[in-house]
Order: structure tokens, then C-alpha cells, then sequence
């Protein structure tokens, strides 16, 4: 894996939208999932990361997250009326840059 750096402003809101990209309407996922989703995609990211992320996001009312804290570790989910549930996030997002060709 590469190394991990702290992440930039442009680069801190492509974590957000990958951390929302591995998010689902119906399935609740741990912090834990949503680092190795990462991870496995090529996104370097600590664990810290992601919770502290998970934690800004939901303290957002914009993105509408869920948290089932009934038991640990915790699992995040969108809910119906989030904005970012109604399209398809992908992976396809990198931290490197543009990925535009040309």
C-alpha cells in the first residue's frame, strides 16, 4: 500500500465522496468495511479516517446518514431522502487528480 498522507481540502472532499460512494440506501456498513472498500479500490485511508468523516457527515442534516448504534461496531447507512442516495457513486474516483483523458 502506499503511504498515507493528510489529505489537502480538494483531496479531503474526494474522501467524502468515495466514503459516500461505499455507502448504501439498504445495507448498513462499518467503518471497518468502508476502509477496506477503500483500501481494496486503491484509496489509501486509515480507519481514523473514516470515522472521523463518518462523524462530520452525520452531524450534516444535508447528507442524511444513518447510524444503527444498537450494537458494535457501529454500521452507516443513506437514508431515502439523502441527495447523495439517489445517484450512483463509483469508485472511478481517484485522490490523484483529474482523471479526465485529454
Amino acid at each position: 500500500m502506499s503511504e498515507k498522507v493528510k489529505p489537502d481540502a480538494k483531496s479531503q472532499a474526494m474522501i467524502y465522496l468515495q466514503i459516500l460512494g461505499k455507502l448504501s440506501r439498504y445495507t448498513w456498513r462499518t467503518a471497518q468495511e468502508i476502509c477496506d472498500g477503500l483500501n481494496n479500490d486503491g484509496v489509501p485511508i486509515w480507519l481514523l479516517t473514516v470515522q472521523r468523516a463518518i462523524k462530520l457527515m452525520r452531524e450534516d442534516p444535508l447528507v442524511c446518514l444513518e447510524c444503527n448504534d444498537s450494537s458494535r461496531p457501529f454500521g452507516y447507512r443513506l437514508r431515502k431522502d439523502s441527495p447523495f442516495a439517489q445517484g450512483e457513486l463509483t469508485p472511478t474516483i481517484t485522490l490523484q487528480g483529474n482523471t479526465h483523458d485529454g
